[in-house]
């Protein structure tokens, strides 16, 4: 036995009532999925900005510090890599100093970027002779230049490297 309508009318299945009913539920869960996207959207656009937000802070942060030559010369062997930002093999050797830097405390070896697009990074690498970008300089605690190294590196170079210039 079918059911009554609404309206006090009976519909059956199949009956234009029922399927303009069911059309209408449809229409009602087409928009309360819609609103769930777009309320899934807005919370991820948020968490996605608070988040890169986070990460600029923290790479800005580490940026920073990478970049301070204030430690070379206080007692500590150094390296110092002379850094072009627009130079691709620079990219790639900053990213595998950056790999195995976290293996060494500032106390044992302080690893540092000359950015030549700074003032201060350009003035660095001008004092310590190098002209060159893919350059690594190797400092001793005084801040004196005792070896440099021009060209790519891998990560389990600069390792054995570094260990051994720490170690002066």
């Amino acid at each position: 036995m079918g059911k009554k309508s609404s309206s006090g009318g009976k519909y059956t299945p199949g009956s234009p009532i029922e399927r303009q009913r069911q059309r209408g539920e449809k229409k009602q869960r087409t928009r309360a999925r819609r609103r769930r996207r777009t309320m899934v959207g807005v919370v991820v656009a948020l968490l996605g900005v608070g988040a890169v937000a986070t990460v600029i802070a923290v790479a800005n942060g580490e940026d920073r510090r990478a970049r301070d030559l204030s430690l070379v010369g206080t007692g500590v062997p150094a390296v110092v890599q002379v850094h072009d930002i627009t130079c691709p093999v620079c990219t790639e050797l900053r990213a595998n100093v950056e790999s195995i830097e976290g293996e060494f405390s500032d106390d044992e070896l302080v690893i540092r970027v000359a950015d030549i697009a700074t003032d201060e990074g350009l003035t660095f690498a001008r004092q310590h002779t190098s002209n060159r970008r893919v350059t690594l300089l190797f400092l001793d605690g005084d801040g004196d230049l005792v070896d440099e190294q021009v060209g790519l590196r891998s990560p389990q170079e600069l390792r054995e490297v570094f260990v051994e210039h720490s170690r002066r």
